[in-house]
Order: structure tokens, then sequence, then C-alpha cells
């Protein structure tokens, strides 16, 4: 039964890729834009832009200047959304300690966190 299981059996970070189905060789770039949680922030990012150009609207100004406002504050969310979650990554990646972490080579150098 064991190529039909699809979780990793170890819980050191090579296992947590191998369940989250991560492609080995992807850059991790690419692989966090591929993401359903990059995904959410983006448009979450995006409807906090549209708001904040309804807002401007709301305040009398024109559609460019409201088109303006809207680009920076999706900007500015994004990049603070993109900082939040690069921070809690490392947090988590820091303090994880695996229980069940894959045997390695008595020569292999311990994997870096």
């Amino acid at each position: 039964l064991e190529p039909y299981f699809v979780m990793g059996t170890n819980d050191d970070f090579d296992g947590i890729e191998a369940t989250m189905g991560v492609v080995p060789g992807r850059s991790f770039p690419l692989g966090i834009i591929a993401a359903t949680p990059w995904l959410v922030s983006t448009l979450n990012a995006l409807l906090t832009g549209a708001i904040g150009a309804l807002l401007t609207m709301q305040l009398g100004a024109d559609a460019w200047p409201a088109i303006i406002v809207g680009a920076i504050v999706f900007v500015l969310a994004l990049a603070f959304v993109s900082l939040y979650e690069r921070r809690q990554i490392r947090k988590l990646m820091g303090a994880h300690r695996p229980m069940f972490p894959a045997p390695r080579p008595p020569s292999a150098p311990p994997p870096e966190v």
C-alpha cells in the first residue's frame, strides 16, 4: 500500500515539502506564488485597493486620482502582507523541531533551518 500514500512519513522539512506537494527543483519564490495563501493574500490586497479607490471617489476625487490611490493601496497592502507572512514563516521554521526526521547518512551535514 505504500505507493498509494501521499503524505510524507517524516516531519522534517523534506517530509513537510513532500506532503505539501512541493516539486523538487522548483524555485522557492515560484512555489510561494503558486500556493493558495499567496492567491488569497493577493485577492485581499486587491480588495483593499478597490476599497481605497472607492473611498477616494466618495471624498470627491475624479476617477484617475482614485485609480492611483487604489493602486498605491494595493501595492502597500501586498507588501505588508508579504512581509508579515515571511516573518511568520521564518518564525515557524525556526521553532520547528521534527519528532520523526528522515534518517541521514552519518557523513551528511544536518539540514539548514
